[in-house]
């Protein structure tokens, strides 16, 4: 019975997906990808007087270990959160009460933890800690109008336009395949003794399903050599352009690749009309002309179940 349940719920979000513009990284197709093999669900706050009639959902990926059922972020997802039906987006005692049934809904999956990073201007980390909630700051880089690149490109540092110039000169833009991208991401990590955090799998299918629906580009910065030595991985929808991942080979000079980079990044987002989010926090960024914007994680949940499935998650990767 549950399970029908919970099967329904993500049937009618999938239609709520169809008939309403929800953010990229709410959509079904996005859930879908990067859950892939995973548990995910959707909380629905329906209306009192029609059922049929949902007001907000949360879609959430459920982690499991043993009986722990934790509610996290799915990867390569950088923000998540409660979507709100147009009708009521401003009406801010309807957001209250959302959250209160949010609340209500979360608790009656008798969840052991929830970690949740909401979007950029989402009025629900506040509302949600009033309820007792945790919500910790985040910050992101973004810049809000794209139209005109050239005055982009001049809000460069100066040593940043001078280092475009020089790479300008000597290194080719070309799009690149999934693979290479990977492999890389991969190398350039090991470079500095870390590893991914998403699967080859995972993003192999998020390509796909975003490059099919002409969402997507995966840009690389090539020598005269053909290596690669800069690479992102750039995401849009109707709203906002992301760079989703970036990586660059640690091991070449300070050449002017990630300065042709992130130029390239901004030349997308121009072409598709929208504000660029780079979803990254380094304060570099500002020297490209970024604005800092700040955004909540919220947290929820008994702190020694928590350290407890960490153990089991260390446990699991020896």
């Amino acid at each position: 019975m549950k399970k029908e349940s919970e099967s329904a719920n993500k049937i009618l979000y999938r239609q709520l997906c169809e008939q309403y513009d929800l953010p990229l990284f709410m959509q079904y197709w996005w859930l879908e990808g990067v859950c892939a093999g995973k548990d995910w669900d959707v909380l629905l706050v329906r209306d009192t007087e029609d059922s049929n009639k949902v007001i907000a959902a949360m879609p959430y990926e459920v982690s499991k270990r043993l009986w722990i059922r934790i509610v996290c972020q799915s990867e390569l997802t950088p923000y998540g959160g409660i979507w709100i039906h147009p009708e009521w987006q401003e009406r801010p005692h309807i957001q209250e009460l959302v959250c209160s049934r949010i609340d209500e809904l979360l608790h009656e999956k008798h969840l052991a933890a929830l970690h949740l990073r909401f979007g950029i201007d989402s009025p629900f980390p506040s509302l949600l800690e009033k309820q007792g909630y945790r919500v910790v700051g985040r910050r992101t880089y973004v810049l809000p109008d794209t139209r005109l690149v050239a005055d982009l490109r001049a809000a460069f540092s100066r040593n940043k336009r001078k280092k475009l110039e020089q790479a300008i000169a000597k290194y080719q833009v070309e799009d690149i395949e999934a693979e290479e991208f990977y492999r890389f991401h991969a190398a350039t990590s090991a470079q500095k003794n870390i590893s991914l955090w998403y699967t080859r799998e995972m993003l192999l299918v998020m390509w796909e399903k975003a490059e099919t629906r002409g969402q997507a580009r995966l840009i690389g910065i090539r020598n005269q050599e053909g290596e690669l030595l800069a690479a992102a991985f750039v995401i849009w929808d109707a709203h906002c352009a992301y760079q989703l991942l970036n990586t660059f080979d640690h091991d070449s000079p300070d050449n002017g690749a990630r300065e042709l980079l992130t130029l390239e990044v901004i030349k997308q987002a121009n072409i598709q009309g929208v504000p660029l989010d780079f979803t990254f926090h380094k304060d570099y960024l500002k020297h490209y002309g970024a604005q800092r914007r700040n955004y909540f994680a919220v947290h929820a949940g008994s702190m020694p179940i928590v350290t407890l499935t960490r153990l089991l998650n260390w446990f699991e990767d020896r």
